[in-house]
C-alpha cells in the first residue's frame, strides 16, 4: 500500500505520507457557482519497538492548519491484534479503508450523516478465524477537543470473506453496529451532511440533537478480476431523529483492479499491472456511484439526499492517481430540495 522511507536500515523508524492536491467546483440549481481548493499533506510515523509492536503517529496540514490525527500503540500476536489510543472507528466497510483509497474523493452521504467522531481514544481488537474476521472496541474521547467530542462508544464488525485466488474473486459480506452515548451534557451529536463535492455546505443538518444513538449497517462486495460491485445499508436510531440510507459502487478496471486488504476487510489502493515507472501506461478505472441519505426528525419536515456520480481515475501507480469526478444531486428538505451538479478533480499521491 504505501511505501515507507525508512530512516533506519533496519527498519527501527518509518515515515509515510500522502500528498492531495484537489479541486471542486459546483453549480446550484443552475446559477449559484461555488469553488473549493484543497492542499493536504499527511505524515506518518511508525516506531517499530519489536516483530509484534509498534507506536505511530498522524500528522495532517492541511489549508496552512497542522492536525493532530491519531496516535496508537499497535500489538500483534498470530491472528489477534489489538491498538490502544487514538485510532478511526471502523463502522463499515467504506470507513474501514482510508479516504486515500475512495474512488470518488468523497465519502457516501449517509457515510458522513452518520459517522461523526471517526477517531476515540480507546481499545480496538481484531481477531481472524478462517474466512471470519471479528472486530470490536471500546471508547471515551478524542485528544485535544476541550471535552467537544466526549462520548462514550461500543463498537463491534463481523465479516466474512472468501477469496479465490484461480479466478480473482472476493466475495465480502459484514455487519456492524456501533453504540454512542455523549457523556459531556454541554455536547450533542448533530447529523449533516454535503453532497459529494466539498465546493457546497451541507444541505442536510439536523434541527434537533440527540445525546445517544445506535447504528447498524451491512456491507458487501464482490470482485471478478477487474470488475468490482460493493455498498453498504445504514440505520441509525437516536433520541430524536431515524436516519436510513444506502450506496452501491460499480467499478472497472484497464489494467489492473480495486485492491482488497484481506486482513482488515477493507478496500485498499489500486491494483496496477504495469505502472508507468516500468515502462507501462498504469491502469484506468470507470466507476459510477448512486447514492441516498434520508434524516427523519420527530414533528420535523423529512431532508433527503439521492445522488448519482460517475469517476474516471487514472491509476498511474499503486500509489499515485489522477481523479476526475462529476456528480449530480437533489439534495434538502422535501418539496425544497436544490438540484447540484458538481466536477472534483484531484490529484493524489503516496509515499
Amino acid at each position: 500500500m504505501l511505501t515507507g522511507l525508512q530512516a533506519h536500515a533496519d527498519d527501527l523508524l518509518e515515515f509515510n505520507g500522502r500528498l492531495i492536491l484537489e479541486n471542486s467546483e459546483a453549480r446550484i440549481d443552475g446559477e449559484s457557482f461555488d469553488e473549493s481548493e484543497i492542499r493536504q499533506l499527511r505524515l506518518q510515523s511508525r516506531l517499530n519497538l519489536s516483530d509484534n509492536l509498534f507506536f505511530r503517529t498522524d500528522w495532517e496540514l492541511s489549508s496552512g492548519s497542522p492536525d493532530f490525527t491519531g496516535g496508537f500503540i499497535d500489538w500483534r500476536k498470530g491472528d489477534l491484534r489489538l491498538r490502544f489510543g487514538q485510532s478511526k472507528l471502523f463502522t463499515g466497510l467504506n470507513v474501514a479503508g482510508s479516504q486515500l483509497v475512495e474512488t470518488f474523493g468523497n465519502r457516501p452521504a449517509i457515510v458522513e450523516l452518520t459517522d461523526a467522531l471517526t477517531r476515540q481514544i480507546g481499545v480496538t481488537a481484531r481477531y481472524r478465524i478462517g474466512k471470519l474476521r471479528l472486530q470490536g472496541g471500546v471508547y471515551h474521547k478524542a485528544l485535544a477537543d476541550d471535552g467537544v467530542d466526549d462520548a462514550t462508544v461500543l463498537l463491534s464488525r463481523i465479516v466474512w470473506v472468501s477469496e479465490n485466488p484461480a479466478d480473482e474473486s472476493i466475495l465480502h459480506l459484514g455487519l456492524s453496529y456501533r453504540y454512542r452515548n455523549r457523556t459531556n451534557d454541554a455536547s450533542s451529536f448533530i447529523y449533516r451532511a454535503r453532497p459529494e463535492s466539498r465546493a457546497l455546505q451541507r444541505t442536510i443538518e439536523s434541527q434537533l440533537t440527540s445525546t445517544r444513538d445506535n447504528l447498524i449497517s451491512g456491507e458487501f462486495l464482490w470482485q471478478k478480476g477487474p470488475f468490482t460491485f460493493n455498498g453498504e445499508i445504514v440505520s441509525l436510531d437516536a433520541s430524536d431523529s431515524h436516519s436510513i440510507g444506502a450506496y452501491g459502487d460499480i467499478s472497472w478496471f484497464i489494467g489492473g483492479r480495486k485492491g482488497y486488504r484481506s486482513g482488515p476487510a477493507a478496500i485498499s489502493l489500486g491494483a496496477v499491472d504495469k505502472g508507468v515507472f516500468e515502462g507501462g501506461l498504469g491502469a484506468i478505472e470507470f466507476a459510477v456511484r448512486f447514492d441516498y441519505a434520508e434524516l427523519n426528525e420527530t414533528a420535523l419536515d423529512i431532508q433527503r439526499h439521492f445522488a448519482q456520480e460517475l469517476a474516471v481515475v487514472w491509476h498511474l501507480q499503486s500509489n499515485i492517481r489522477l481523479q476526475l469526478v462529476g456528480a449530480h444531486a437533489v439534495a434538502g428538505i422535501v418539496d425544497q430540495q436544490q438540484t447540484i451538479y458538481s466536477l472534483n478533480t484531484r490529484l493524489q499521491a503516496s509515499f
